[in-house]
């Protein structure tokens, strides 16, 4: 995701630099400092991954028909 990418540009690269003469892991590099700086991008890709699947259910609905039983149901149809 293009967003993914953004988000971790978006990490000053000081930050990068001290960690490495800090010594830090890259383990720990990526627990501490870069997962926690971006929490806000891991959100937002949420929400728009969420919206898609919210609106994928007229799509599947058109095509199959309801399908055979309930196979063909997404979780949009739950929300009715």
């Amino acid at each position: 995701m293009p967003q993914m990418l953004s988000g971790l540009k978006s990490i000053n690269t000081e930050i990068w630099s001290a960690t490495r003469l800090d010594g830090i892991n890259t383990l720990r590099l990526y627990f501490e400092v870069i997962i926690p700086m971006m929490k806000f991008t891991f959100l937002t890709c949420a929400i728009l991954l969420s919206l898609g699947v919210i609106k994928a259910y007229d799509i599947v609905l058109a095509m199959t028909n309801g399908g055979p039983g309930q196979s063909t149901w997404v979780p949009a149809y739950y929300t009715i």
